[in-house]
């Protein structure tokens, strides 16, 4: 559960080169809250968001135990702004965009999000004065946002951590992760999206080398990875081989080296998206080269009972599919 507690809305207004600062929070109304809690959601979601530590030099992080001391919301979310935005003026390409700064409560735990959205047709911004203070306000389109943010950061008050995702800048012909690298000062750890493929890739590869069935090993990698979350939030990639090769210690060897060598330690583990990775790794899809397609639920690659792989004498492979009560057409 979301319950958004406070938020602001800043514009950088890359066209004229200026930032456009609000001095008052939002309002926040059933609309408008629905609105942004929908955007944290996807962005929670996102499996190629990355956790990260800020460094120890931090000025972003600074800033922000500096709010939590003093609580100054506003004031805050516009020191921030101008972080972010003297960074977001030196690229190029960078269309206007606005700051969404929020601090809000996610499942009892406090966190303090940052949302870099493109305008989009889902809202329109307004910007009005009142007694001489700028007041930046959106009105909501669709009950829906379309999309994501471009650039999302979440630090979680309790624990220090950061978890976010982000685009690349170019500056000075550069092209750098310029949120993570200038803006924040963080160290950032291995995505979901990038453990997940790093471990099927190295795992079928390891199978080449081994001649081994290529396609039930990337099944064997699901199955290992839904075996790792029956109990657990999080996938350690190197252990992770003790599963896909539990019956082949040459290969397990062999994999739990190769993903050392790629940048994993043995020990790290990696925090996922435990609902969405599991919808992922349930079924397994197959297409060959005649246009038949399959849907075959992971646990069913090495049981026999229901399923066989075979060479033909010309080469070529079939597979046996068994104790089949009935064929439903879903065409």
């Amino acid at each position: 559960m979301i319950v958004v507690n406070n938020a602001i809305l800043h514009f950088f207004d890359t066209s004229n080169m200026q930032a456009v600062l609000s001095d008052t929070a939002l309002i926040l109304n059933n609309e408008l809250t629905s609105f942004l809690e929908e955007h944290i959601r996807k962005c929670f979601h996102k499996a190629s968001s990355k956790p990260g530590v800020f460094l120890e030099t931090s000025v972003f992080n600074k800033n922000l135990q500096d709010y939590l001391k003093n609580e100054d919301f506003v004031g805050f979310s516009k020191t921030i702004a101008g972080i972010w935005f003297d960074v977001i003026r030196q690229a190029n390409g960078i269309l206007p965009s606005d700051l969404f700064v929020c601090d809000v409560i996610i499942d009892d735990i406090r966190y303090l999000i940052f949302l870099r959205i493109c305008n989009q047709h889902a809202y329109i911004r307004l910007t009005t004065m009142n007694e001489g203070l700028v007041c930046n306000e959106i009105q909501t389109q669709l009950a829906i946002p379309t999309g994501t943010a471009e650039e999302f950061a979440a630090f979680r008050v309790d624990d220090g951590t950061l978890l976010i995702s982000q685009k690349k800048y170019d500056i000075d012909g550069n092209s750098i992760y310029a949120l993570s690298e200038a803006i924040l000062e963080c160290v950032l750890k291995s995505s979901q999206q990038e453990a997940v493929n790093a471990i099927k890739k190295t795992a079928v590869k390891i199978a080449e080398d081994f001649g081994v069935n290529t396609i039930q090993t990337a099944a064997s990698v699901k199955k290992a990875i839904a075996r790792e979350l029956e109990d657990k939030e999080s996938l350690n990639p190197v252990q992770l081989g003790n599963c896909i090769f539990s019956e082949q210690p040459a290969m397990r060897e062999a994999f739990q080296q190769k993903m050392q060598d790629s940048g994993f330690a043995k020990d790290e583990s990696v925090t996922v998206n435990k609902e969405t990775l599991l919808k992922k790794v349930m079924n397994h899809k197959l297409k060959t080269d005649t246009g038949i397609e399959l849907t075959i639920p992971a646990e069913y690659f090495d049981n026999t009972d229901f399923i066989e792989f075979n060479h033909a004498e010309d080469g070529s492979l079939y597979i046996t599919l068994k104790h089949i009560s009935s064929i439903v057409n879903r065409g």
